[in-house]
């Protein structure tokens, strides 16, 4: 009995998405699997399920988070490219896998997921809830000042310092510290190309 609700919430799940797969805004775009599998075609994300459609030759294929590797797409309105990743995320249960949109790409990621129930405001401070991914774990970006920030001091050295101080900037703001992360990511990002030259 209980095989046979899983199976029916689960079609029921598939056929709403399929309905709702007409109504979705389409991109092209790749997909990434785990596996390394790389497919070419129309995307849609669908955020409140972490999955992934994939319109390819007339057929439309499902991907849940645990599959996908990453995601990227050309969003034509915005005129940006956009990519989101597949996070596992621990909890004291069980290990889940969620879609994550990237927003600074680099050591340390800086993610974010619209918050549930958000109301488009047009305000991305309201509408989401962004993420810090440094060494495969995620955090809270309210808690960069504490959790994340203390190693980047460390191996951003004196640079690092110098332009927190010509900027006047806190981690503990947000804003403020996505900037420490975009220039610490370009820090990582300039040894790396220097190292690479010798």
């Amino acid at each position: 009995m209980k095989r046979f609700a899983c199976l029916l919430f689960i079609s029921f799940t598939i056929c709403k998405l399929f309905v709702q797969a007409q109504e979705l805004t389409w991109y092209e775009g790749s997909l990434v699997l785990r596996s390394e599998e790389v497919f070419v075609g129309s995307i849609a994300i669908e955020p409140e399920y972490d999955l992934v459609l994939l319109r390819s030759h007339d057929t439309v294929s499902v991907y849940p988070a645990h599959k996908i590797y990453s995601v990227q797409f050309y969003n034509a309105r915005l005129n940006m490219n956009k990519r989101y990743v597949s996070v596992q995320e621990c909890d004291i249960a069980w290990k889940r896998y969620k879609l994550y949109e990237v927003v600074v790409y680099g050591d340390v990621h800086v993610l974010r997921k619209e918050k549930e129930h958000a109301f488009s405001q047009g305000s991305d401070v309201d509408d989401y809830i962004y993420f810090t991914l440094h060494h495969e774990k995620l955090n809270k970006l309210k808690e960069f000042h504490s959790k994340v920030y203390p190693e980047l001091e460390t191996n951003g050295g004196v640079l690092l310092s110098m332009f927190i101080l010509e900027n006047d900037l806190r981690p503990k703001k947000p804003a403020e510290a996505i900037r420490i992360i975009q220039y610490y990511n370009k820090l990582i990002r300039d040894d790396q190309t220097l190292a690479a030259g010798y």
